[in-house]
């Protein structure tokens, strides 16, 4: 059964704490197998998001990786923003299709 909802992990190589607003796991395969990790994100109102919220979703799908029972290869990393998101960023997410980007009118309107 897939599941959504949103965690914490702590990265004991920085010592470093990350919450994650989003965490959506698909359904496992038949029989044993990893759950896949669908898709991972950050959500914030009044703030611009930039490539150092894509560095710290980077951090946590490595973190979550290294975990049994969870298949983080095709993990996409979400980003919502009520305020909007750094042009480097939307070049970045042009050039990387796992970078989901949410901005009011996605998510109001859709695609």
């Amino acid at each position: 059964m897939s599941e959504v909802g949103h965690g914490s992990l702590v990265d004991p190589r920085d010592r470093t704490g990350y919450e994650l607003d989003l965490v959506v796991l698909g359904d496992p395969p038949v029989g044993h197998g990893a759950h896949p990790l669908l898709a991972i994100g950050e959500a914030k109102w009044g703030e611009w998001l930039g490539t150092g919220h894509v560095a710290r979703l980077e951090r946590a799908r490595e973190l979550l990786r290294a975990r049994p029972g969870l298949d983080a290869d095709g993990t996409r990393l979400v980003l919502a923003s009520g305020t909007g998101f750094t042009a480097e960023l939307h070049s970045a997410a042009e050039a990387r299709p796992e970078l989901v980007l949410v901005d009011l009118t996605r998510l109001y309107g859709g695609e």
